[in-house]
């Protein structure tokens, strides 16, 4: 009788798994399409917003090639037919599970805004992938990624983002997620910004990102069992602060930091919580602070294998160093790898 019902309970559920997946829609978005009271399955909208509105959860939207914004005939009048919502500093809220992608990439794909682009608050959204992720180009912030609770499952992926400004905080905030992905995303901004990636009580994994320009690449706070890896953060230097600024700022729980280029910044890498189970077969080169690595932490950084900017390990310039704030912090840092481990990228489109 147990085995009885334990194959009913199965064929239930197996029921109930078709059904959601027989339930859910792909809904279109072209450039060419009308924001209709029934757009997005007998015919494409013309915003994004819009098929938001009409998708139901679990459903899938996919955006085609051409310009979307709040202002699309840049008249200075916002929320026009065919524009993307825009109402205080909010833009496209995603409040329930989604996935949006664009159906030629980011190269084709461009969203303009002067606020929020995506404002995810709900789990299980996912906001491109690669190479068919968006262009977004702001003066404020492309993606927030916070709700009224923990949200898990959050995935932003294939996204060019244009901080177009130095007014923007980050290319990416998220407060509040468990099992996040942010990967494969491109963050230049050439007249400054706050941070690339922004991550408060946040866990999951930042990796293959390249972020530019930035007073901070990466800053996490309170972070829970995060990864950072393989991603290349550059040029990230406070503006008239005598170089200041940081590749990584790392705060709370962080489980690994491995495969990373950190080249140009003010300092490489800002520790302050340790022990960080994995620091390895990261290259830290030419931080205007010499400063590959500081360690503001009360314990001791294992630093081992990674690579200082010379064949002769960490040290004065050409090479970066190891730095401390006390004689009970130290940076372990030997043995260290004799060659740049940098690896290239895949390409998005």
């Amino acid at each position: 009788m147990k085995d009885v019902r334990t194959r009913g309970l199965a064929a239930a559920m197996l029921l109930l798994a078709t059904a959601w997946v027989a339930d859910a829609a792909t809904l279109s978005v072209e450039s060419n399409g009308t924001d209709s009271p029934t757009c997005g399955i007998a015919a494409p909208c013309r915003s994004i917003g819009r098929a938001v509105a009409h998708a139901l959860p679990n459903d899938r939207i996919v955006v085609g090639p051409g310009s979307y914004g709040s202002d699309l005939d840049q008249d200075g009048v916002v929320n026009e037919p065919g524009e993307e919502p825009l109402s205080g500093a909010g833009g496209i809220i995603v409040d329930q599970p989604l996935e949006i992608v664009s159906r030629l990439g980011a190269s084709s794909t461009v969203l303009r805004t002067s606020a929020i682009g995506f404002d995810v608050r709900s789990s299980n959204v996912t906001i491109g992938r690669r190479n068919h992720g968006f262009t977004l180009a702001s003066t404020s912030l492309p993606f927030a990624v916070a709700g009224a609770g923990l949200l898990d499952g959050v995935r932003i992926a294939g996204n060019v983002l244009a901080l177009d400004g130095p007014d923007a905080p980050a290319g990416i905030l998220a407060i509040g997620t468990r099992g996040a992905r942010f990967e494969d995303n491109r963050i230049d901004a050439p007249r400054g910004c706050g941070v690339g990636i922004y991550l408060q009580d946040s866990g999951g994994v930042v990796a293959n990102n390249a972020i530019f320009g930035c007073s901070k690449g990466v800053q996490v706070e309170l972070g829970v069992s995060m990864r950072l890896v393989h991603n290349t953060v550059a040029g990230n230097v406070r503006s008239g602060a005598a170089g200041k600024g940081a590749g990584f700022d790392l705060q709370g729980d962080i489980a690994e930091v491995s495969g990373n280029v950190v080249l140009g910044n003010g300092t490489g890498v800002i520790v302050r919580t340790t022990p960080i189970a994995s620091f390895r077969n990261n290259a830290f080169i030419a931080s205007t602070t010499n400063c590959g690595v500081q360690n503001l932490s009360d314990g001791t950084l294992v630093a081992a294998g990674n690579y200082w900017g010379a064949a002769s390990g960490p040290g004065a310039d050409p090479a970066d160093a190891a730095c401390g704030i006390a004689a009970a912090t130290s940076v372990v840092t030997t043995p260290f790898l004799g060659s740049d481990p940098t690896q290239a990228q895949v390409a998005l489109r």
